[in-house]
């Protein structure tokens, strides 16, 4: 609960909720206590014209507030009687807008103020409504009002962008697509992960009682087809992982389909061939395999078996490839071709929800098939989702074990189930998903649930919650490489701000930072994961190694810099195990912290296996003494 403190420059009543909380006198406050939630304040002078009304949030940290009821009329006459002699002044279903110490309000026909100026953006009404935008503290929300100011949808919501047909917002983790010509929520999406750095938006859609994955642009404008399993954003090569039928592939930003990302990013590129060793110069140009947009819709990824997916009208079912001989005069085959064959030929059904050499799983009339080598299972659900769990050498190479349990689907909501059918964990809850979080070599083991609008991770295997409900949106920091002895961490967001726990929910960054960047590297003497955070305008630096120092000893060891610089740039070394060089610039001066130095690389060989060594920079620690990077990158040279 929070004790809100309203004061006013006139006196007035307030109204919370529409409903009459009293009057605040000039020079004395009026105290009002409010249980966390959003809350409607209005303010009327003594002839009862509202003068004042915004939306106040109240969160679960807060105990005091302190609310300043400005009249927002004062200097408005004014500025109104301007308006009376502006004949270029044009009204929409009897409003205008009028601009009042920078903030946007409405007059009607009589030049009357029917909607104060509290707006930071204020468009012309269209059918009774408009979009406007206005100041949250630091935060610039938007929504729909009607000609009398009420909100359209009871809310305020983060504006994402818009076009001559639409308007897409977001609250939460649900974006919402707006019609312009009759200003009602068309579409509902809900977001995937952490927001997308790129114009494409990864979210999730419910179609009838099935979830489609795909894209949308900043205008709610789909972009990527509804056809996947999960989607991944986009990362900075380009592409973006999805899955479909439960197996991985790549996809670009115009709907094509790879069979992974690494053969997208050659797709195209010039390959020196093998000549380029002898004097006869010559490369060839790389074309991986691909489907399109247009393709997939109607069919599944080659998969590389004899038979795979497709689609006929609104069913799904199996397809085979096709056998032409050409025989001569005497029955001998002379020509020999196969070719794929896009027609359901075995397994008409609904819905195909995984396919691959060991497990199938169909849908049909309400009930979920799972076919293995050994048996089939029958289950009563709308979705079932495998969660395979699969066991890595430290070469890379891998082997896939039993199927761990089941994610199951019924009536919107999900839970997990044994093969059998048993419970494992209720079937309660938003959405669970599996991920590839890698822990001791395996992964598989580790999901993301999410209930209320809030997630934790949780054990597929035992149905077991790493902890509760409490983080906004947790991302996996993937390992990209084949090394998997390194265990997975992951991003969290709380409260609007971010932080880092490891694979058993320990912390390992708070989630205080403003933005966590993730990257991953591995070198010859070990592997490193670093983080560039970002809080309040600075920058810190977050770096987790493990080196192979001595006889195949590792030693764990971690730097933090708290967010206190203006920039930070890493300078590689490829040296002194691997690590590097960090620029720090504070105002116009460079320094340098050299982690050789500040790390404490000779008691690494005294401390046992498997021992963490602490380093903390500050900027006491630090020369502040060159003018440019270039000077600090030549002493390093020197």
């Amino acid at each position: 609960m929070a004790i809100v403190k309203f004061i006013t420059n006139k006196e007035c009543r307030l109204y919370i909720d529409m409903e009459d909380v009293g009057m605040v006198l000039l020079g004395k406050m009026t105290k009002v206590t409010l249980e966390p939630g959003s809350y409607l304040i209005e303010a009327k002078d003594a002839k009862g014209n509202l003068f004042s009304r915004y939306e106040l949030k109240i969160n679960t940290m807060d105990t005091q507030i302190l609310q300043n009821l400005t009249d927002v009329n004062d200097g408005v006459d004014e500025v109104i009687e301007k308006l009376k002699d502006n004949y270029e002044l044009s009204f929409y279903n009897q409003r205008a807008v009028f601009a009042h110490i920078g903030r946007y309000g409405y007059i009607d026909s009589r030049y009357n103020v029917i909607i104060p100026p509290i707006y930071s953006y204020a468009e012309n009404f269209i059918k009774r409504y408009a979009l406007v935008k206005r100041m949250f503290g630091n935060e610039e929300k938007a929504t729909i009002i009607d000609t009398d100011g009420n909100l359209c949808f009871g809310q305020w919501f983060d504006y994402i962008g818009d076009n001559d047909n639409q308007i897409l917002f977001r609250r939460d983790k649900t974006y919402y697509v707006v019609k312009r010509d009759s200003y009602a929520i068309i579409k509902e999406y809900k977001g995937i992960g952490f927001d997308s750095k790129t114009k494409l938006i990864p979210v999730r859609q419910e179609i009838g009682i099935d979830c489609y994955c795909g894209y949308i642009d900043k205008t709610g404008t789909e972009i990527i087809p509804f056809i996947y399993d999960n989607v991944e954003a986009f990362e900075d090569n380009g592409f973006a992982k999805v899955k479909r039928f439960g197996n991985i592939y790549a996809i670009d930003r115009w709907g094509n389909l790879y069979h992974s990302i690494e053969e997208a990013i050659k797709d195209g590129k010039v390959i020196p061939s093998e000549s380029d060793l002898s004097d006869n110069q010559s490369a060839k140009v790389y074309h991986a395999e691909k489907i399109t947009k247009e393709e997939s819709l109607v069919r599944g990824f080659d998969l590389g078996l004899d038979e795979f997916p497709v689609r006929e009208g609104n069913e799904w079912g199996i397809g085979g490839l096709s056998y032409e001989e050409e025989f001569n005069d005497n029955g001998d085959i002379v020509s020999y071709h196969v070719s794929p064959d896009y027609k359901i030929s075995i397994h008409r059904c609904d819905r195909i929800l995984y396919y691959d050499y060991d497990y199938k799983v169909f849908r049909k009339n309400g009930i979920c098939i799972l076919e293995t080598d050994e048996e089939n299972y029958v289950f009563s659900a709308d979705e079932i989702i495998l969660s395979l769990r699969w066991e890595h050498t430290f070469e890379g190479l891998y082997d896939r074990h039993e199927i761990l349990n089941i994610i199951i689907k019924k009536n919107r909501k999900y839970g997990i189930v044994n093969i059998k059918g048993e419970i494992v964990l209720p079937i309660e809850f938003d959405f669970i998903e599996i991920t590839n979080a890698v822990e001791k070599g395996v992964t598989g083991n580790v999901g993301i649930i999410w209930k209320d609008n809030k997630c934790t991770l949780v054990w597929i295997e035992n149905g077991e919650l790493f902890g509760p409900f409490k983080y906004e949106d947790i991302i996996v920091n993937n390992v990209d490489t084949n090394l998997y002895i390194v265990n997975s961490t992951f991003l969290i967001k709380e409260k609007g701000k971010f932080g880092c726990i490891d694979f058993y929910g320990n912390i390992i960054l708070p989630p205080i930072y403003d933005t966590i960047n993730y990257n991953w590297e591995d070198t010859p003497d070990g592997y490193h994961y670093k983080m560039h955070l970002f809080k309040d305008g600075k920058r810190g630096f977050y770096e987790y190694c493990e080196y192979n120092i001595l006889n195949g000893r590792y030693t764990k060891v971690d730097l933090y810099v708290e967010p206190q610089f203006d920039e930070i740039v890493l300078y590689e070394c490829g040296e002194k195990y691997g690590v590097s060089y960090i620029f720090v610039r504070d105002c116009k001066k460079w320094g340098i912290i050299d982690k050789i130095e500040h790390l404490p690389i000779y008691s690494i060989y005294e401390t046992a296996d498997q021992s963490i060594c602490h380093s903390k920079i500050n900027k006491e620690d630090i020369d502040f003494k060159y003018n440019t990077i270039e000077e600090a990158r030549e002493s390093i040279k020197k």
